[in-house]
């Protein structure tokens, strides 16, 4: 199985503390966005599916990254679970055919509200899905969203994303082939202290068992 992750997904991923995206029913910005994230990504890498990060969607991100191009990067190749797809030939030739219907329509940009750099960018998104085979779209665009439905692909949004409820003190952190959970600074202490109890208690017990037998 194959999905694709668009821009808003993968900054969400790398940029953790940008603004998070209103939920469109609510208009509230939607909550815990980075476990949602990652909760996702270890249930995808569970199952086995390929993450397609789309080459212009990562070229939108890596725009808004500053000095941390290498670290997106690196955090991207590393995973197993993420596969960039570059926008060649047969996605040429797929945007094209989707640009043409549109004219032929009567309306170039296919009826959105936006600029036709950003309809030709979308389009590049979806092409690019199409040529993978990919039948499901992770994405808060609206135009990618549009762009989806009118060729018969799905497109799941963030607030949609199933989410691992914690502990106010604990979150869900992905990392490449595992998923980690972090403990506030404010428990360490405590965990350490049971961890040594255990250590000590548990060798003892076993000699004890051993001298009683």
């Amino acid at each position: 199985m194959k999905v694709v992750f668009d821009a808003t997904i993968l900054l969400a991923l790398l940029q953790p503390d940008s603004l998070p995206p209103r939920h469109p029913d609510t208009n509230e910005p939607v909550d815990s966005v980075r476990e949602r994230i990652d909760y996702l990504i270890r249930r995808l890498e569970e199952e086995g599916a390929k993450i397609v990060i789309p080459t212009p969607a990562l070229s939108e991100v890596l725009v808004r990254a500053d000095g941390a191009v290498p670290r997106y990067l690196q955090e991207i190749s590393s995973a197993s679970v993420f596969r960039s797809a570059p926008f060649d030939e047969r996605c040429a030739v797929e945007l094209a055919a989707m640009t043409r219907s549109a004219i032929d329509s009567g309306d170039k940009k296919g009826g959105q509200d936006t600029t036709w750099a950003k309809v030709k960018f979308d389009r590049q998104i979806v092409a690019i899905a199409k040529v993978e085979g990919v039948s499901t779209l992770y994405s808060d665009d609206k135009g990618i969203e549009t762009l989806a439905a009118d060729n018969e692909l799905t497109v799941i949004k963030l607030p949609n994303f199933p989410c691992l409820r914690l502990h106010p003190n604990m979150k869900w952190i992905w990392r490449p082939k595992r998923l980690k959970t972090m403990v506030s600074n404010r428990h360490r202490p405590v965990i350490i202290g049971v961890a040594m109890i255990a250590a000590i208690a548990v060798p003892s017990r076993l000699a004890f068992a051993r001298h009683g037998s």
